[in-house]
């Protein structure tokens, strides 16, 4: 496939890739990289096919796709899709006798991908399944046909340990050339052949992308050092320049006052005149001179928990289940679950796509508001606490007030990770996910929380991010409770690590999630 001069740009008028060209080879595994809104999901919407980005972004330049045939596993289902059966969803396509062949194939695909075939047979809506059980039936269906490229947008978005090493697998091996986005770093390092970085500059005003034929922790390790040496030439260069600027300042007055003093001596006079005229042409010069930009590292997380944060106190018992049955309606998830948390432990769970771990979450929520605590939440579906009608500003606001002083905090923290002003004042519905994930993170922040309830808080998030969040959740002082299939995150952050299985919880060695 051969990319010329690219461009997509918002109907607003902000551009998000200018003039992009690569030409991506057979077996490339290509990640797209890049922080939250700066167009990944849209770039790679473009290339399977432009009429699903023309209703808000313009497409320029040329995508030769060579006849080559193109999956794509999209980062949210379409509404259409998700009111479908699973059964209808996996054979939609499927015109020919000969192509149900295919399903059995699929059938093969789901028990290796851990999910029971039985969901295909008891008319199951695509709407009722976690969101890890909704991307292995995406993945699914991909995988039973023999496509010459994959564009896929989050796919490790959600789905268990197990089925996450099964799809690094999957990229590494498979026969067909790739193109991903993801959040995982791990799964990055291991798969990713070359890096598409797309950037924002200047504020957010200017789009860039760099294109590296490295892979992943290769690629961070050299623009970590590009950023110091070009940080380290521009405060040269500035340091440089303002040293000249005092030396022919004092030059300026010295020779200025010599001038004044000059007013009888018309020969001296000239020769001054001659002097000055050579300062002011050094002046403007350097005036004029052009500096190395200072560079921003536009994923830069500059936020922290509030000082007030104290969390609880460490003999306090913020959780007690014994012999607890899980259930949704009349169905069990998982029996005999026996879980302690006291004082400010931070607490991991994983688990199979299905188990009940929001749930589980869920239930836990129940349980911990009626204590006297403070509960941050982050749902696995942003707009479970988001309302799409709103701005950002209108929601912090009335989650957290209306003063003026609350206002000013909103938009420092906004602006901290990286909103521009016109995102902060935008409807919520047109965000990106990451931006939506951002968006509940500020409201945690704001709130000063005895205890964060987290579900896949790393998932959407730019993964040059990713290390300052496992800094910034690390450091917080109370109790966090958490799903996660971030393996690095949960190693970093989480004092103890469960795994929620039918029959209870199991705790996890850290080491075993190598």
């Amino acid at each position: 496939m051969q990319v010329d001069n690219l461009s997509l740009t918002m109907h607003q008028g902000r551009n998000l890739v200018k003039n992009l060209s690569f030409h991506l080879n057979k077996g490339d595994r290509l990640a797209i990289i890049g922080d939250e809104g700066n167009g990944k999901s849209t770039l790679i919407k473009a290339i399977y096919e432009p009429s699903l980005i023309e209703d808000y972004c313009l497409l320029e330049g040329n995508i030769n796709r060579f006849n080559q045939r193109i999956g794509y596993l999209p980062q949210f289902l379409d509404e259409k899709y998700l009111k479908m059966t699973v059964y209808d969803f996996l054979t939609g396509t499927i015109q020919k006798r000969q192509e149900y062949e295919k399903l059995g194939d699929v059938f093969e695909q789901l028990s290796i991908l851990n999910l029971d075939p039985k969901i295909i047979d008891n008319n199951q809506k695509m709407e009722t399944l976690s969101g890890g059980e909704k991307i292995k039936v995406q993945l699914a269906k991909l995988l039973v046909e023999e496509y010459d490229i994959l564009l896929l947008d989050e796919p490790s978005n959600d789905i268990d340990l197990e089925t996450l090493i099964y799809l690094e697998n999957f990229i590494i091996n498979a026969p067909c050339s790739i193109i991903f986005i993801s959040h995982d770093e791990t799964l990055l390092k291991k798969c990713a052949t070359r890096i598409l970085h797309l950037r924002m500059l200047k504020k957010k005003s200017e789009s860039n992308y760099r294109l590296e034929n490295m892979g992943y922790e290769e690629y961070v390790l050299n623009f970590e050092k590009q950023y110091v040496n070009q940080l380290n030439k521009a405060i040269y260069e500035r340091k440089v320049k303002k040293e000249k600027e005092e030396v022919l300042r004092k030059l300026h007055s010295k020779v200025e006052h010599q001038l004044n003093q000059a007013v009888r001596n018309p020969t001296q006079g000239r020769l001054l005149a001659k002097k000055m005229k050579v300062i002011t042409g050094q002046e403007k010069k350097l005036e004029k001179q052009e500096l190395t930009e200072i560079p921003l590292l536009e994923e830069a997380i500059n936020v922290s928990f509030s000082n007030g944060n104290i969390g609880v106190h460490s003999s306090f018992r913020v959780l007690e289940l014994n012999d607890y049955t899980l259930k949704i309606d009349n169905k069990i998830l998982a029996s005999n679950i026996n879980l302690t948390i006291i004082g400010n432990q931070k607490v991991g769970f994983i688990g199979k796509n299905g188990v009940g771990k929001t749930t589980l979450l869920r239930v836990i929520k129940d349980e911990i508001s009626s204590k006297d605590l403070k509960v941050g939440y982050l749902p696995q579906n942003y707009l479970e606490e988001l309302d799409p009608s709103l701005t950002c500003v209108e929601y912090l606001q009335s989650n957290t007030g209306y003063d003026k002083e609350n206002l000013t905090r909103i938009m420092n923290y906004l602006g901290a990770l990286n909103f521009k002003s016109e995102e902060m004042l935008s409807k919520i519905t047109y965000l990106s996910g990451g931006q939506k994930c951002k968006l509940c993170l500020v409201r945690i922040l704001l709130e000063n929380n005895d205890v964060l309830l987290l579900d896949e808080p790393t998932r959407n998030l730019s993964p040059l991010s990713l290390p300052q969040i496992r800094n910034l959740f690390a450091s917080f002082n109370g109790v966090i409770i958490a799903i996660s299939h971030d393996r690095m995150f949960l190693k970093e952050v989480m004092d103890i690590i469960y795994e929620l299985k039918s029959d209870g919880l199991i705790e996890v060695n850290k080491e075993s999630l190598n």
